[in-house]
């Protein structure tokens, strides 16, 4: 996927700064890269799934908004989903961000 930089207002201004960091000798590089791309990525992801560009899989699952209260909370509480070993009750904190 081609995603131009002017799509979106902040991928330029992210971008001159992840490369800025990379080639920079200064103290706290990596950090400062790794959350820079944490940040590009989450602002790339939220792109793709307003404008509708992926039709398949969990990105797209997030365009519908009750399978995106479901996979949110999957993801931000994975140790509250049900596996064949959790009792019933485990279910409630994903069916309830569903509704």
């Amino acid at each position: 996927m081609i995603l131009p930089l002017a799509s979106h207002p902040a991928l330029a201004p992210i971008c001159n700064l992840v490369f800025g960091e990379a080639f920079s000798e200064r103290g706290g590089r990596q950090e400062a890269l790794n959350r820079l791309l944490d940040y590009l990525l989450i602002l790339i992801v939220r792109h793709v799934v307003d404008t509708g560009r992926v039709s398949t899989g969990v990105l797209a699952g997030l365009a519908d908004s009750r399978l995106a209260k479901a996979l949110t909370a999957i993801h931000e509480a994975p140790k509250n989903v049900m596996d064949a070993g959790r009792p019933r009750r485990h279910r409630r904190h994903v069916t309830h961000a569903v509704r």
